[in-house]
């Protein structure tokens, strides 16, 4: 034996290369060699040996991929099962992570996203200009403190006009938000800080959406002046397109501040942002400011949230049951696989035992059936990332507006996750079958071409655990159906309740009148009345009505404090606010009056009608009568109250000739109606106490609007805001046909005014649900796609308990047992399936639909006819899915059986 091969044996029989390389001394002393050459020899072979090892394992590896894809031509049914099986796992989950990583893990594009904050108080979100300067002037806690503005721009397309959406921004949104670093414009500059003085130049910066629709990506752009709300504005810059922290806003522009007026306490539109700081946490920088909002009037309390937690708070909710139902989905799946690759390697008793009689070790069968479920897994990953990427377009169809964009094409991290996924549930489902497969060959049996009795060998981990298997794949089927059946049972109810008006065949255009032009309520009055007499008069026009406010457009919907004429009886407890809205603070002293005894003001949704609103809008009237054209700015004010304010503070008297007041500087109000209650803001939210007033009436209150908006525009704090009209028709046209027949309608009015918002009721309604039936859409199929999976399991398992058995039925049938006899014999393990499987999906379901509650109406998460239900139907499925396979079996032929004993 030569050195080199002594060396080569040496290494390949030692377990350690460090044992080796400790006994190299000796071999070189014994063999006259070097030490360095001896190790220079050893580090080669050892190298060599490595080759050939990972060339020799890599060998293997694509021999069982090739038999792995040979297993897929053989049996073309047994593999699309189980790649369907995981297909529908893997995209169900992945679909759901792309929407979770578009809603929460995706990074933004802006510097130190995770550190923008929005700055609220106990009053809202929203700061006067005054109360932003006093912030900024030392803004503790926060870096670049920015103010932000919402504004609809009135800009003219090809002679059309046109609202813009867009946002007046301060100067620190350039490094708060980077648009002079990573966002920097698409084509421009960014804005200047000489441009955020009142004597600049007006300019602009559009979105890149805007660039391309309007102005066709032209570079001339920049530099141009364009018009927006009758003012000359410079553009500057093209913002990038990655840039989208105001949402639809297509405009941004400088906004400027001067010495601030008389009522600018009064104008909180503003919205506050600004960098945490590094060290701090949004409470501590919360307890910061808020030592300069309790010397503001009123006195306020700070709070900070993260932009992105704020943005998605409404979803998390969701997402916690998007991403519970799509485990349950993937764990159906896996189990489904699972059951399938244990009756695929139970058929193949006879195949590994001539293997393991040839010399093959059970590790070598083991990873051999691993590596043909990888390629399984592999396949069916593909094309769940394919369903995934099919489906997120269905999830961007049903999710709520402005809940994720999911237009893009799923990031990395969705690949990596769908395809981690699918390698690890491969993996993870195979080695269980695999190794109880290896460990159940029966050499004798097998090698004489005889199967064994299907009860020799069986542990409590072996085929047996397949029942047990289908029994957990029974049981998570029930609970998605459960879940469903209590979501649908919610639509149900709620989609059957009555919102106080006729929601059908009515269409809403929302039109928002400069106060600038329509200063006064004759003026706001003169416009709504006009339109609407013309709008009767088109063909197929039933009725037009007209409101500040209309259920779920919030418009100029307000909560205002009022004073009720006594004697008054409280009843029930005390008005809630809106979701998301705040108690707002009770109107100052009047000038001489600070000593006067406190005053009882109560809260009420306040809006201004025209006297057709309730009959277009088919609002019942209880009690008094309706509002009438001779309601006038010239006569005594009245108003009309709902059913809720009536029963909550004149439970046993009539409210009509009743009075009520804004403060004690406003005139009285005299009730004269009783309408219906309506809902306003969500399908399952309570009734709030809600008074009208008409169009020609409101001036107490525009009169101070119009007066705070021209104060602030001559003072370039704010544009004066506009006076919202919603517009109701009730007409049998589509919505598109009815703002076509408005639209010169509107311009023979003021050709300048364009339609703002064209919409249904019925939209309005639909869209109030929108969450929930984006959760029921997905429940309900995810639930039909475990109860397939499950029923395909099921039959898989008694169709190879029924070749397993095929003699001993055979046998019977010759001496004499009935079909029916051998059709119970061959579905009892399947009976058993479904009554185990119904039982536990029973206690999984009293433990997990509580999750629910946020979704459900007038549904108990524990609803026992839906249990009962969902057990009556699944229990039938489930059978007939083992009853197919064992009727089948029922025919075999006893003389068949009888000679193949």
């Amino acid at each position: 034996m030569t050195l080199h091969e002594r060396l080569l044996r040496l290494f390949l029989d030692s377990q350690k290369v460090a044992a080796l390389l400790g006994d190299l001394d000796e071999e070189a002393a014994r063999l006259g060699a070097s030490h360095g050459w001896i190790r220079r020899q050893a580090l080669r072979y050892a190298l060599s040996a490595a080759w050939l090892a990972a060339t020799r394992m890599d060998e293997d590896f694509a021999q069982d991929v090739r038999h792995g894809f040979r297993l897929v031509r053989r049996l073309p049914g047994l593999a699309l099962a189980a790649c369907t099986s995981l297909a529908i796992g893997i995209g169900g989950t992945t679909a759901a992570f792309t929407m979770i990583d578009a809603a929460l893990l995706r990074p933004w594009p802006y510097p130190d996203a995770d550190r923008l904050m929005v700055v609220s108080t106990n009053l809202g979100r929203y700061f006067s200009p005054p109360a932003f300067r006093r912030l900024a002037s030392q803004h503790d806690g926060l870096d670049h403190l920015t103010a932000a503005e919402g504004h609809e721009f009135l800009m003219k397309f090809g002679g059309q006009a046109v609202l813009v959406n867009g946002h007046r921004v301060s100067a620190e949104v350039v490094p708060l938000l980077g648009l002079n670093g990573p966002l920097h414009p698409e084509a421009g500059r960014t804005f200047l800080t000489s441009e955020f003085t009142p004597e600049s130049e007006p300019v602009v910066a559009i979105s890149h959406r805007l660039w391309r629709t309007r102005y066709a990506s032209s570079q001339s752009i920049i530099g141009q002046t364009i018009t927006a709300d009758g003012a000359p504005l410079r553009v500057v810059g093209v913002l990038s397109r990655n840039f989208d922290f105001f949402p639809d806003s297509d405009l941004l522009v400088p906004l400027t501040f001067s010495e601030p007026g008389t009522y600018s306490e009064y104008a909180r539109t503003l919205e506050v942002y600004g960098s945490l700081r590094p060290g701090l946490t949004p409470d501590l920088a919360a307890l910061m400011l808020s030592g300069k909002t309790r010397y503001f009037f009123p006195t306020q309390v700070a709070s900070v949230e993260s932009v992105r937690d704020r943005l998605f708070r409404g979803f998390r909710p969701t997402v916690k049951i998007l991403s519970v139902v799509s485990l349950i989905i993937l764990l159906v799946g896996c189990l489904n696989f699972a059951t399938l690759l244990t009756v695929r390697s139970a058929d193949r008793q006879q195949e590994l035992a001539v293997r393991i009689a040839m010399g093959a070790g059970r590790h070598r069968i083991v990873r051999q059936l691993v590596t043909e479920a990888l390629v399984l897994s592999v396949v069916g990953g593909a094309a769940g990332v394919l369903l995934a990427y099919i489906g997120r377009g269905l999830l961007a169809g049903n999710a709520t507006e402005g809940m994720l964009e999911l237009s893009r094409n799923p990031e990395w991290r969705v690949i990596v996750f769908a395809t981690v996924l699918a390698v690890s549930t491969g993996v993870m489902f195979s080695i269980g079958p695999a190794r109880r497969a290896t460990a159940r060959v029966d050499l004798e049996s097998a090698l004489r071409d005889t199967v064994p009795s299907p009860l020799s060998g069986i542990s409590p981990f072996g085929f047996r655990g397949n029942w047990l298997v289908g029994s957990i794949q029974v049981a998570f089927t029930m609970v998605l159906l459960v879940g469903a059946g209590l979501l649908v049972k919610s639509l149900l109810r709620i989609q059957s309740f009555d919102p106080g008006y006729d929601s059908s065949h009515a269409v809403t255009l929302r039109f928002d009148l400069p106060r600038i032009r329509y200063r006064t309520d004759a003026d706001v009055a003169s416009f709504v009345d006009l339109l609407t007499d013309r709008i009767r008069a088109v063909p197929g026009v039933h009725d037009a009505g007209a409101a500040s406010s209309l259920p779920f457009f919030l418009g100029a919907l307000r909560m205002r404090h009022v004073l009720l004429e006594g004697p008054i009886h409280v009843s029930g407890p005390p008005e809630a606010m809106p979701f998301g809205w705040r108690v707002p603070p009770p109107p100052p002293p009047p000038p001489g009056m600070t000593d006067m005894p406190p005053l009882d003001f109560f809260f009420a949704l306040s809006c201004e009608v025209d006297p057709a609103f309730f009959r277009t809008m088919r609002i019942p009237l209880i009690k008094g009568r309706d509002f009438t054209p001779f309601d006038t700015a010239a006569s005594p004010p009245v108003v009309i109250i709902n059913q809720a304010m009536a029963a909550r503070y004149w439970p046993d008297a009539d409210p009509v000739g009743r009075r009520m007041r804004l403060g004690p500087l406003y005139p009285w109000k005299t009730i004269v109606g009783v309408v219906g209650n309506i809902r306003r803001f969500a399908r399952d939210d309570e009734i709030r106490s809600e008074y009208y007033e008409p169009f020609a009436q409101a001036g107490d209150q525009r009169r101070l609007l119009a007066r705070l908006g021209t104060d602030l525009a001559s003072r370039g704090l704010v544009e004066a805001p506009s006076s919202p009209a919603m517009i109701v028709v009730r007409s049998r046209l589509n919505a598109r046909t009815v703002a076509n027949a408005v639209a010169p309608l509107v311009r023979t009015i003021d050709p300048s005014l364009p339609i703002g918002q064209v919409s249904t009721l019925r939209q309005a309604l639909d869209n109030a649900i929108a969450d929930r039936r984006f959760i029921l859409s997905h429940v309900v199929g995810f639930a039909v796609l475990a109860l397939l999976l499950a029923a395909v399991g099921v039959y898989a398992v008694t169709s190879h308990v029924v070749r397993r058995r095929g003699h001993e039925l055979g046998i019977r049938a010759a001496l004499g047992a009935r079909g029916t006899h051998l059709v119970w014999l061959a579905m009892q393990e399947g009976v058993v399936v479904a009554v185990v499987g119904v039982f536990v999906g029973g206690l999984l379901s009293i433990a997990l639909t509580p999750q629910l509650r946020g979704f459900l109406y007038e549904v108990n998460p524990w609803d026992w006819r839906t249990l009962s239900l969902v057990a009556f139907l699944l229990i039938p499925a489930v059978i007939c899915a083992s009853y197919f396979p064992a009727r089948r079996a029922a025919r075999v032929d006893p003389l068949t059986a009888l000679k193949s004993v």
